[in-house]
Parts: structure tokens; sequence; C-alpha cells
């Protein structure tokens, strides 16, 4: 009986040996894990798994917070043309090239609500009233308008800007006359004749027909000019030949007058402008003063 048992233990020894044998080597193999651990900047605080609150050291940003300036060149904004000093056109005016009508050359002009730059100040021009000499942020031009309040506002004293020293005006270049009369009329008691000149726009010839001498027999010869709408802008009447419209005479007559660097029609007209104009000329006998021959013709000025 011993025996048996005996016999069954070294049995079933057996078969365990022979089942463990028979296992395959890589069900043995031991399994490696690899772990990868991502490196955190140091820089940025990162709130533990465990706890709602962050670190000490963090300082929270409101979301409305507004960043600040870095202070680099880059970060700071360049300057809007209304940022300092500036004037604002109140009513359309000429930019010119000088402190002044006299300098006739415009540069452009500027529509009411345009915004300039002051750069400088004159108080008395040419003509007299004060100029401020302006930048246009547009193109940076600079040129000068006229500083009158029903012009300009400025935000600034315009006393208080630098003078500026500019050169005198230039000599106006002399209008051009076109469309020239012919040589008078004919079979009257008169006989006229004209000269044109760019220093003093006309004289006229006049003597009493059939006599040879310019001046024979004549009272006075009478200019009157108008414009084409009608408006007479001068009138003049000399009694000694030459008959200059401007007045003088041998041996010149007097020269087209100026104002502040501009023609004008006589010391006190109005600035002579381009377009066409109605020229009358009247001239008596010496005979019969009170009767008068009359001479009409157009000319055309134009102002370079």
């Amino acid at each position: 009986m011993r025996s048996s048992k005996f016999f069954l233990l070294v049995l079933l020894a057996l078969v365990l040996t022979i089942q463990a044998c028979s296992i395959p080597s890589q069900a043995l193999t031991p399994q490696v894990v690899t772990v990868v651990v991502t490196a955190v900047p140091t820089d940025t605080p990162v709130p533990s798994p465990s706890s709602t609150s962050a670190p000490a050291t963090a300082t929270p940003v409101p979301p409305t917070a507004t960043p600040q300036a870095t202070g680099t060149a880059t970060d700071t904004p360049a300057p809007s043309p209304t940022s300092g000093p500036q004037c604002t056109v109140l009513k359309a005016v000429n930019f010119r090239n000088g402190p002044g009508l006299a300098y006739y050359q415009l540069l452009g002009s500027f529509d009411p609500g345009k915004v300039l730059i002051p750069t400088g100040y004159n108080p008395v021009g040419s003509p007299g009233g004060a100029w401020v000499q302006v930048t246009d942020p547009s193109n940076k031009q600079v040129g000068w308008i006229s500083a009158a309040a029903e012009y300009v506002e400025c935000t600034l004293d315009l006393a208080k800007l630098p003078p500026v020293s500019v050169k005198p005006p230039p000599p106006p270049p002399a209008p051009v006359v076109s469309n020239l009369p012919a040589q008078g009329p004919k079979g009257g008691d008169i006989d006229f004749a004209i000269v044109m000149s760019p220093d003093y726009l006309m004289r006229i010839t006049a003597r009493e027909h059939g006599k040879s001498k310019d001046g024979d027999g004549i009272d006075h010869v009478q200019f009157i000019v108008k414009k084409k709408s009608g408006e007479r802008v001068y009138a003049n009447k000399e009694t000694t030949a030459k008959y200059c419209i401007f007045m003088g005479g041998e041996p010149d007559c007097n020269a087209w007058p100026k104002s502040n660097g501009r023609y004008v029609w006589g010391a006190t007209g109005p600035e002579i402008v381009s377009g066409d104009y109605l020229v009358t000329i009247r001239a008596a006998l010496k005979s019969d003063p009170s009767s008068e021959s009359e001479w009409n013709f157009q000319i055309t000025i134009k102002l370079p």
C-alpha cells in the first residue's frame, strides 16, 4: 500500500516536470515599459493635479489688462499730422511760394477743413498782413497762406513761431494782350491809330482829319475799359499827346501800374485778371470839345 502511494507521488511529479518544460520561452520573457518624461519650462508655472490654486510665485493677469509698451523704437507710434501745433483752413485759400500776393506763383490751394503744420510766421507780408508758413502733411510741401482769421485757425500763438527769411517777391510777368484792334476808324473828323506795348499797354495817336502831327486839333482823348460783363474797371482823360492809357507823354508813357506785385487798372484800380475787355476811345476837337468821336474794340488779356 505504501509502495502504491509512493508510486503515485513520483508519477505526479514527473507529469508536472514535463508540463513545465513545454511552456514557450517567450512567455517567460520580462516585459519592458518605457516612460517618456516631458520637461516643463521653469518660467511657466504648472498647477499641481491635486491642487486648484496657482503657485505662490505666479502673478495672475486680469483678462482686461492692457499690454505695457516695451520701450523699443518700433513700438512707439509715429506722430500724426495733428499731434503737434496745427492750423485748420476755414475758407478756401491759395498756397503760395512766399508771404504775400506779390508771390504770384501758386503751389496750389486748400479747401476748408484741411489741417496744416505751422512752421514760421511773417507779420507783414507783401502786401501787408500776416502770413503763416505751413507744411502740407500729405506731401511735405512747404509754402505760405494768409494768417487772417477768416482763412485759418491755429492751436498756438503764431507770433511765437520763428521768423523766416524770404527773398523779395519777383517782378510780375507782363500780361499778354491779344485780339488786337484794327488801326482805327476812317472817314471821320478825327484820324485814330493805336500803339500796343507790354510796358504801358497802349497809347493812341489822334489828330484832326487832314492834319499830320499827333495831337493837332485835338482837345482831349478819353480811355474807358470795361469787363465783358459791362463793369467799368478804368477810365482816364488825356489832354496832351502822346495819349497814353495810364497817362504820361513824351518821350514815354507811364508804365502799367503795379500794386503789391500785381498789375492793376490804374494806381487805385482793381487787379488785372485774365479775360476779355471792351475798350472805348473818345476824342474831341478843340473846335467842338463837347462833341466826341468814339472808337470801340475788344482786347484779350492773359496773365502768364
